[in-house]
């Protein structure tokens, strides 16, 4: 399988589980159903730019869409999970930050006591 026809294969499943058309991305993404469509056919694989605005539509992080585009390198799972909760870490608000803070050090202090 081409690369090209492997992004297209995610990105085409990420719009169907998410219920969404090719306009609704290409909307959200503020791009053109033209490059939309070039991208789930398999035409055209993004470039920075364009993987930018669809991981921000798509709420994922960008190295996601980055690395399905194969502009960056793979990495192992423990990486791409920590860049995942840096991610949504980033995202939350302060209070939410300070919960989730206070959460981890739970769950890290009874990871010592096993």
């Amino acid at each position: 399988m081409l690369m090209d026809e492997q992004f297209a294969k995610w990105i085409n499943e990420f719009i169907q589980n998410k219920g969404w058309t090719q306009a609704e991305l290409a909307r959200r993404a503020n791009l053109s159903k033209a490059s939309i469509s070039d991208i789930s056919s398999g035409k055209i694989t993004p470039g920075f730019e364009i993987c930018m605005k669809l991981a921000k539509a798509m709420s994922i992080p960008p190295q996601e869409v980055l690395r399905k585009a194969n502009l960056l390198p793979s990495v192992n799972l423990s990486q791409e999970e920590q860049e995942n909760l840096i991610f949504l870490f980033d995202n939350l608000t302060s209070e939410k930050k300070a919960m989730l803070l206070s959460y981890a050090k739970f769950l890290y202090s009874t990871e010592q006591l096993d």
